[in-house]
């Protein structure tokens, strides 16, 4: 598995402005336990998580483990401006630009879950972080639509206040949040990316 080169040259540029906070497995395994105390502090108990791939994956492995709770994944393709993989968003005002000359982002599910795994069960939504709010929207409306006895979401990073998000290892400042987004280990990104990903998902 190889990072594509304009990955590595956003990844440097990223770092040399200051603009993203890379993030090791290790910052994420301590987020992830803050995550997990605070849904059981809650006293939420979910018969089946279901991680959002690619991001939520990892979180909601660990968290399906603390919970002993069944696992199940569903991807959700958020629409962004990519040119070659190289997210054209992160490039200083181009995002802002672009919305002034009518770019709207939208999220579908392309990959579901079935009726059988959530009908009549308490299913907890996992994802890495939640920004504008469109990737847990799309998963809410989904399994909503097959008969769950309760829903609640997760993340590992969002903004205080965020009205799509049940429980967050982290909250920060919205204005924070975009400033200075979070890069996860399995972030084509991330100088951890070559780590190999299937590893950091068995027991």
């Amino acid at each position: 598995m190889q990072r594509n080169p304009l990955h590595v040259v956003e990844s440097y540029l990223l770092k040399i402005i200051g603009r993203r906070r890379f993030l090791s497995y290790d910052d994420v395994d301590f987020l992830n336990d803050s995550l997990a105390e605070k849904i059981d502090h809650s006293g939420y108990a979910p018969d089946v998580i279901v991680g959002i791939a690619k991001g939520g994956e990892y979180p909601a492995f660990a968290i399906s483990a603390d919970f002993e709770a069944a696992l199940a994944s569903m991807t959700v393709n958020h629409y962004g401006m990519e040119l070659n993989g190289f997210h054209i968003e992160d490039v200083v005002g181009a995002y802002r630009l672009a919305r002034l000359l009518g770019y709207r982002p939208r999220a579908d599910v392309t990959q579901d879950v079935s009726r059988e795994i959530i009908e009549g069960k308490r299913v907890l939504i996992v994802d890495d972080d939640s920004y504008s709010g469109l990737t847990i929207k799309a998963a809410l409306k989904s399994i909503n639509d097959k008969g769950p006895l309760d829903v609640k979401t997760a993340v590992i990073h969002t903004y205080m206040g965020n009205p799509c998000v049940d429980f967050a290892g982290m909250h920060t400042r919205r204005d924070s949040l975009y400033e200075r987004r979070h890069v996860y280990p399995w972030s084509p990104l991330s100088p951890s990316y070559l780590l190999d990903y299937a590893e950091t998902l068995t027991p």
